[in-house]
């Protein structure tokens, strides 16, 4: 796959992408969610923080779960983490618990990429049924998750810095079907690792 004319490739992160993964994760969350979350929780968030923990979590990753970066010229661009689903299995036993991508790397196909190596990747765990849960106002994300497949099944409300927020959960029921949607990407060659 390519990033514009530059190759993209997908792999295992590692506990020295943690910094990058990290800034991804606030800068999206930054702009996607400003409007929608309190700004003093999207202004409260913590890069030294948060790289601790995810070089923490990445350290000490239990057997079941995966974190994979997509990467352009030795950048990391974008990641998703994904496992075994956190709270009730029900009937989708895979969890995708995030996905995100620069905002100047999106609509290149590297979302589709990631969602569809997690896939194949879960399914080699045994885990088949997936769930992603997405802000019930990002539109943009919605209409990700339904053009790969994905129907809202279920919401969610939480609560983030005193504000109530709704969640909506896209499940696939096999992700074979994600698998392959997600083969229909760009048209760019993606290198996994």
């Amino acid at each position: 796959m390519t990033a514009g004319a530059v190759p993209v490739r997908i792999r295992d992160a590692m506990p020295a992408d943690a910094q990058a993964i990290a800034s991804i994760h606030i800068d999206v969350w930054r702009t996607t969610y400003r409007g929608h979350f309190p700004d003093v929780a999207l202004d409260a968030l913590d890069l030294e923080r948060w790289t601790k923990r995810r070089e923490q979590r990445l350290r000490e990753m239990p057997p079941k779960e995966i974190c994979l970066v997509a990467e352009s010229e030795g950048v990391v661009i974008g990641f998703a983490t994904a496992g075994p689903r956190e709270f009730d299995a029900a009937s989708h036993d895979a969890e995708v618990y995030a996905i995100y991508v620069r905002d100047e790397h999106q609509r290149a196909g590297i979302g589709r990429a990631l969602l569809g190596e997690a896939a194949r990747r879960l399914d080699t765990l045994g885990l088949r049924g997936l769930l992603i849960w997405v802000l019930r106002e990002n539109a943009k994300g919605r209409s990700f998750y339904e053009r790969m497949g994905g129907r809202a099944e279920r919401e969610r409300p939480f609560e983030i810095a005193g504000a109530r927020i709704t969640e909506t959960g896209y499940v696939w029921d096999d992700t074979s079907a994600l698998r392959s949607r997600s083969a229909g990407g760009s048209g760019g060659k993606t290198q996994r690792m």
